[in-house]
């Protein structure tokens, strides 16, 4: 299939390479301001909608040593450590909630987490989705992507399924209609 079909480039981007994140890892959009998660650095940075940046920015590294992604819950930054498999809540100035959840029984190298306005969905190495309630309990619902994706890094919730996109097929596919989703 032709996953590019339906998507056309826009001409529009800007550098997410702000401070010290040499390695972008995750991005969200909290419906004003787009939100970065660096690798390598431990940083979150915020940008307006038309890439510039806000002058907001703050450090995971108390928390997440090895942040990979991240997602917004409609009121709070969510972001997933590779480096101690958590996933850790913050305000959007940067200042951690002390609530976090570990995914480490499930899957020991997350890459990506999305947000469907009820649960969280982990996707890692195990190439296997997996779903907690907003307290982070894993609801005992999984599914694997191994056909598709072998090595999965992203996840994304489109208001009617889950999206997972990774390093080997570099295609975005689309799952629905699973058990428990």
């Amino acid at each position: 299939p032709d996953a590019t079909a339906s998507f056309v480039y826009t001409g529009t981007s800007f550098n997410g390479q702000y401070q010290s994140i040499t390695s972008p890892q995750g991005l969200a959009w909290d419906g004003t301001h787009f939100w970065v998660v660096g690798k390598n650095t431990d940083l979150v940075v915020k940008y307006n909608a038309n890439g510039s940046h806000t002058g907001t920015s703050f450090s995971t590294a108390s928390q997440a040593t090895n942040p990979w992604d991240i997602v917004w819950d409609g009121t709070h930054l969510w972001v997933i450590d590779l480096g101690n498999d958590s996933v850790f809540k913050y305000n959007t100035s940067g200042v951690y909630q002390n609530v976090s959840f570990s995914v480490g029984a499930q899957e020991t190298n997350p890459r990506g987490l999305a947000w469907d306005g009820t649960y969280f969905y982990v996707v890692g190495n195990t190439q296997t989705v997996y779903k907690y309630n907003s307290s982070g309990v894993y609801q005992n619902v999984s599914f694997s992507v191994a056909s598709q994706e072998t090595q999965p890094t992203g996840i994304e919730w489109d208001g009617t399924g889950l999206w997972v996109i990774g390093l080997v097929a570099k295609y975005a596919f689309k799952y629905q209609n699973q058990i428990g989703i």
